[in-house]
């Protein structure tokens, strides 16, 4: 795991992480024949033992998102299909910091209830949007990050070929917080430029994986 700091448009981003231990590239998958599945989303607030123990509100998060991923899709693999869009999926709300790391994620019949199509190399997005409340020996009241990750799990024949897990944090100022809560704005703080950032992550890797 690497941590790194940078100063960017006025935050401190914490660097990506990224976990792998499948390939997709011995399958030669076809770009004509991947398929985005619709994403699935969790917006959760973390302590700083990394328990949940609250939910953030989404304002629009999950709508932008939605945007930019169709934007990378045509930009990366022009000639994929994506799902028709859905308002939720089966799995929304299911993945978060204290369970993403369970046995059931790497098992194909997880994603059964989502119907990926037949025939294809399904990939599916499971989007954490995640207020870390950090804990840091010998200072008081630390700083929160907003945090978001992405695992992403590719199938194909009832078979997870693809598994990989990558993020973006950034540093919550207490003077940014305070704007915040005056603007009535308090939660969730996500700003366009970090799903940017993470989702060109997504489709780097992807891209190497897969062609």
């Amino acid at each position: 795991m690497k941590f790194y700091l940078v100063y960017l448009a006025g935050l401190f981003s914490l660097g990506s992480c990224t976990s792998s231990k499948h390939t997709a590239t011995q399958y030669n998958i076809v770009e004509s024949e991947i398929n985005f599945l619709s994403p699935s989303f969790s917006f959760h607030l973390i302590d700083g033992n990394s328990n949940v123990f609250g939910r953030i509100a989404e304002r629009g998060l999950r709508d932008t998102f939605h945007l930019l991923l169709q934007e990378a899709v045509v930009k990366y693999f022009p000639t994929a299909s994506i799902s028709s869009r859905q308002k939720s999926t089966c799995l929304d709300y299911s993945i978060h910091r204290g369970n993403w790391r369970d046995s059931k994620w790497k098992e194909y019949a997880t994603y059964v209830c989502l119907k990926p199509p037949p025939d294809t190399f399904n990939i599916h997005l499971s989007v954490m949007f995640e207020v870390y409340e950090g804990s840091t020996v010998g200072i008081s009241n630390p700083n929160n990050n907003s945090w978001i990750g992405v695992h992403i799990y590719g199938f194909k024949n009832n078979t997870i070929i693809l598994s990989k897990y990558i993020y973006d944090a950034i540093e919550i100022t207490r003077r940014q917080e305070k704007m915040m809560i005056q603007s009535r704005n308090y939660y969730p703080y996500f700003p366009k430029e970090q799903i940017i950032r993470l989702l060109e992550r997504v489709f780097v890797y992807l891209q190497k994986e897969l062609k």
